[in-house]
């Protein structure tokens, strides 16, 4: 099945957990209305098991698949920065390049 990346947090409400396996999506939720993105984003084995996975880990911590999709977000754009401020603060060379180059005294 054809699968394309979902550009929110929750894949437009897939990880809420309001969508079961097998079913149409619930009446008023945003997929119903979306049928194509419905069946693009969401109906598929990718999906399903991307839910299945938040919802377990849900579980085991006492919190919603909602829950658990934003930490990801949280911790994905805290790496984001961290890389950041990886990149930036790279030194020019390291040990022993560093000691390796520097000017003698004599």
């Amino acid at each position: 099945m054809a699968s394309a990346s979902w550009w929110s947090p929750l894949g437009r409400g897939f990880l809420s957990g309001k969508y079961r396996r097998g079913e149409a999506p619930p009446q008023g939720s945003r997929l119903a209305s979306w049928k194509d993105s419905w069946q693009l984003y969401a109906d598929n084995d990718k999906a399903w098991k991307t839910l299945d996975a938040a919802q377990n880990l849900a579980a085991a911590r006492g919190t919603t698949s909602s829950a658990v999709s934003l930490k990801q977000l949280d911790e994905s754009r805290a790496a984001a920065e961290l890389k950041t401020l990886n990149e930036v603060s790279q030194p020019e060379w390291g040990y022993p390049v560093f000691v390796q180059r520097r000017p003698e005294a004599w």
